[in-house]
This record gives C-alpha cells, structure tokens and sequence, in this order.
C-alpha cells in the first residue's frame, strides 16, 4: 500500500511539474495561438502533433503540444512545447556523421576527404561512400573510396615514388596527376603511366598521359584560350581559312590580336582580310563573282574538254571565265571531236555538245590488169563488194566506203571470181585497205 501511494504522489508531482507552469501562465486551452518553429537547417520538415507544419509555423489551442523536426544528414528531433500564448520554438538539429580516421606511415603526409584537406583531424562524416586521398614528399599518392556505416579507421601505407616535375610556359599552373592536385611542381608517383592535366587561367587545359620510368622532367605548354571569330559567308559553298588553316562551317577560336582571314569559293574572286580580334568577333564576307558560267555537258561520258588548248577535264566541265572569246574541243575515243568558237559574255552560256560515231572507211586495190576499161560495156566484169553478205558498192565504187566499226565479213566479186575474208575488226575512225594480188604459175605436167 505504501509502495502504491508513493506512485501515486510521484505521479501527481510530475503532473504537477509539467502542467503547474501553463497553469501558472493562465493558458486557456479554447484560445488558439500561433507556433513558429525555427531551425538552424535550412528546408527542414517541421510536424506539430504528426502534423506537417509548412514553413515552420501554425495554429495550435493552448496547452501542451508535440514537435519533431527532420532534415536530411541530422539527427532528428522530437521534444514538448507549452502553449500559452503565440511562442516561437528554436530548435537545433545536430549534424549526422561518423568519425572517419586516416593513419598514414609517411610524416607531413596530407590526407583529403571528398577533395578537402583534414590532415591532422579527424573528420565527421555522413553515412555512405566517400573518396580518400593522400598525398606525401617523396611518396606515390593514395586514393580510395571509402564505406563508412560507423566509426572507422583505415590504414594508409604510403610507398616510396619516383618524381615526376612538370614544369609550364604560365606562372602557377594548377596541376593534378591521377586527379589529385599536387603541392608545387612536384609529383611523386609510382612507375608506369599516369595522367596529368594543367590549367591556368586564360589558357586552354592541357590533359594527357604520362609514362614515368625514372625521375623525370616534364614540360607542358599551355596555348592561350581562344576567342571566338564567326565568319558569315554570300556564298553557301565557300571555304573559310584563319592563318591558312580550314574552319569552314566551324566558329574557330583564335588568340587575342591580328589574323589572317580568307575566303574562296568556285567562280568567285577571293577575299582575304587581316582582322584584330580582342572579343568576341564576327566578319560578314560578301564574294564577287569572278565572271561568267561556262557550262558543257556531252552525251558520252568521260569525254575530254579542253579551251583554249587547255585541257579542262572530262566533261561535265564549268568555269567561271571573264568576258571573251574561247575555242571549245571535246574528243572521246570512237567519236568524231567536236570544235566550236564559243563567246562568253554577261549571261551564262550551258552548252551541250552530242558525239558522233567516228566514221571508218574501207577501199579496195585491184590490180589494173584486172579492172574493165568499161565495166559498163559488160556486167560481167563489175566488181560487186558485199559486206557481211549486203551489198555495200551499189555504184561499183571502190574507194571510201562507210563501214561501222566492229567484226564483219567482206566478200569481192566480179563474175566467176570470189574473194572473202572473215573475222574483219573495224575500229572507230579508222581507214582501211584490201588489196587483192593475183598472178599465174606454169610448171610443167608430170
């Protein structure tokens, strides 16, 4: 019993304490009053009696109420407030993290957590992977990523590294080697390749890859960071050139000062400028046009242009050309060339020239023995010609005969005599000649 009524005088004190307070403030729990929590982290989620309270602040009856508080990376908090009145309620949330400590073998060594130097500290960290990094005189740097779910500790061995200085043409490069930065000019590195970037203000970084073997000297040369020059061109097809080098379709970056600028395209004059760029910079080129268009199209293709006596090419072939008069050839093998005296003047002259076969020719030699004084005076002794079995001499001629080019079998006849050859190739353009010999020879009868 005696037990009992202790609990009981217990309880009523700590009722007593927690209400005696608000009671003694004259709080009215039908009154409602306004309850602004603040936090010293920004964004925080703020829940009044499990209720989410926007922006900190709400409207709440007098007497006693519950707040809790969350932000992400702290620990949470969950605590009382009375009301008696509007009450503002600060409230500090304590940072979530675990002791993250580094040993290193080697002495004056710098020890980076997540890029920050906390040499000679222990830092707190939050839960989860974090990037380590150490680095010392005359040591290979170390790095790794670390877990950390508790209080941890790990072990960095340092081993012993060849230098590597790399030296710049600017004052102060900022140099990393494997991503870490180092102190000065100075790497110490292990053996094999390694990556090493360089950067200064005003300049374009320099990247690439190093291959230390022993203790090495390494110079870098920085270009300066461009400035970009925009060359707009009349002429679609132009080609852009800053210090002889092509940008065409491309806003090259150029150093601060004077360059040279050229500009050409087909059929137009060039255009060539020196420009001093020191921002910023865009040049409008408007190209002349260097003269008229001579345009020639032929139905053979392949076939060889030449003007002037100048060979141009195979066709199709166009220039732009001044004013004037010009003697225009086109040749193609099997096709006769074709010549004309061509006058370019303000308009655009588009020629187009049409090939024709080359003509090949055959005649025939007989001998004068044998040819009739007068054929006329007896049909007998007409020499007919026939030409893959078709008579091709209706007129009994025997010179120039047309002939097309390819095989072909000729037969010569004049009475009771008959003469013929097979497998006749004619070439394109070419003139051939059949000359028939005869003659007698006697011997005596056995």
């Amino acid at each position: 019993m005696k037990s009992a009524m202790r609990t009981l005088v217990i309880l009523l004190a700590c009722l007593g304490l927690a209400a005696g307070p608000a009671f003694g403030q004259g709080f009215s729990p039908k009154k409602i009053w306004d309850l602004t929590v603040t936090v010293n982290v920004p964004n925080a989620e703020v829940y009044v009696d499990n209720v989410l309270a926007p922006g900190g602040t709400t409207k709440v009856a007098g007497g006693p109420h519950n707040v809790k508080v969350h932000a992400d990376g702290y620990f949470d908090f969950n605590g009382p407030v009375v009301v008696a009145g509007n009450v503002t309620f600060p409230v500090t949330l304590a940072p979530m993290g675990f002791p993250l400590t580094v040993n290193v073998n080697a002495p004056g060594a710098h020890v980076f957590v997540d890029g920050a130097e906390v040499t000679g500290t222990v830092p707190t960290v939050t839960p989860g992977d974090h990037q380590v990094q150490v680095t010392a005189p005359g040591y290979a740097a170390y790095a790794a990523m670390v877990k950390v779910q508790a209080p941890s500790t790990i072990n960095v061995v340092l081993q012993p590294a060849l230098s590597l200085r790399i030296t710049a043409n600017v004052p102060n490069p900022l140099i990393t080697v494997d991503n870490v930065p180092i102190q000065g000019p100075v790497a110490f590195v292990s053996r094999g390749p390694h990556t090493v970037t360089v950067h200064a203000d005003g300049y374009q970084d320099w990247t690439g890859m190093v291959n230390v073997l022993n203790n090495m000297l390494f110079p870098v040369r920085l270009n300066p960071a461009g400035i970009p020059l925009t060359v707009r061109v009349n002429v679609p097809t132009a080609q852009v050139f800053v210090d002889n080098a092509e940008v065409t379709g491309t806003v090259p970056a150029v150093a601060r000062g004077p360059h040279n600028v050229r500009v050409s395209a087909p059929g137009f004059r060039d255009y060539t400028a020196v420009v001093n760029v020191q921002a910023p910079m865009t040049v409008d080129v408007v190209l002349q046009a260097a003269g008229t268009l001579l345009s020639v199209k032929v139905n053979v293709p392949g076939a060889q242009v030449s003007l002037n006596g100048a060979p141009k090419g195979p066709a199709p072939y166009s220039e732009y050309l001044p004013r004037g008069t010009y003697a225009l050839s086109v040749h193609a093998d099997g096709y006769a060339d074709y010549t004309a005296t061509i006058n370019v003047q303000a308009q655009p002259v588009n020629l187009v020239v049409n090939l024709q076969p080359a003509v090949s020719t055959l005649t025939f030699v007989l001998p004068q023995d044998y040819r009739d004084p007068d054929p006329a005076a007896n049909p007998r002794t007409q020499v007919r010609i026939y030409l893959d079995n078709k008579l091709v001499n209706a007129g009994r001629g025997l010179e120039n005969l047309t002939i097309p080019p390819g095989q072909h079998s000729v037969r010569v006849s004049s009475g009771a005599f008959s003469a013929r050859v097979d497998d006749f190739t004619v070439q394109p353009g070419q003139s051939y000649v059949i000359e028939l010999y005869m003659g007698l020879n006697v011997r005596q009868a056995q």
